[in-house]
């Protein structure tokens, strides 16, 4: 809720941003608006809805007089809270499928009931999972990525993770693949007749 009061009546409108506002000469870019309010008052308020959670919004007030005199406040900033966990449902993790597996690498899809992050823990043993990849961070419903760097030959043990926007995090359970043996190219040489 953003509120300021004014020397005289005037109308309530807010300018508001998640990125830094870009400074061109004397002005400043907001990425989004609140509809005028054109309710003339002294004292006025305005709520921001549809707001990410845990992000620095830069804002500035805006008021404009019977006479369209305008008057503009300074850019201030806040800071939204995370959203409590008790607000959002926990991801349910469904369709775990190893769709590639190669002698080095092993792709890894899932889906989910609610957008979450995706990351994967792995490791040679049930109990032993402990590599990890990158989270990343997008929330989505359809999740897939790919394992590298594995050995040929061997059976991995693996996990799927994800985080909903509240950060509470569900997992899969324990599934395995095997990566097959190194694959040996031969190279033949074909040779191009004279003409």
């Amino acid at each position: 809720v953003i509120s300021w009061t004014t020397d005289e009546p005037g109308t309530s409108k807010v300018e508001y941003g998640s990125t830094t506002p870009t400074t061109g000469g004397s002005s400043i870019t907001y990425t989004a608006s609140t509809t005028r309010d054109v309710i003339l008052t002294k004292k006025h308020s305005i709520t921001l809805k549809n707001l990410q959670s845990k992000t620095k919004y830069n804002f500035r007030a805006l008021s404009d007089d019977v006479s369209d005199n305008r008057g503009l406040s300074g850019n201030f900033t806040f800071t939204t809270d995370k959203i409590p966990a008790s607000l959002v449902p926990d991801p349910t993790i469904t369709k775990v499928a190893v769709t590639a597996v190669r002698s080095s690498s092993a792709k890894i899809e899932w889906k989910t009931n609610i957008p979450a992050t995706s990351q994967i823990i792995f490791g040679g043993g049930t109990e032993d999972l402990t590599e990890s990849t990158l989270e990343a961070t997008t929330l989505t419903t359809t999740h897939s990525m790919t394992l590298t760097d594995l050995l040929p030959k061997t059976k991995y043990f693996f996990s799927v993770v994800s985080r909903n926007i509240a950060e509470t995090a569900t997992s899969s359970e324990v599934g395995t693949f095997q990566t097959p043996s190194l694959e040996i190219q031969q190279l033949v040489v074909v040779a191009r007749p004279d003409a």
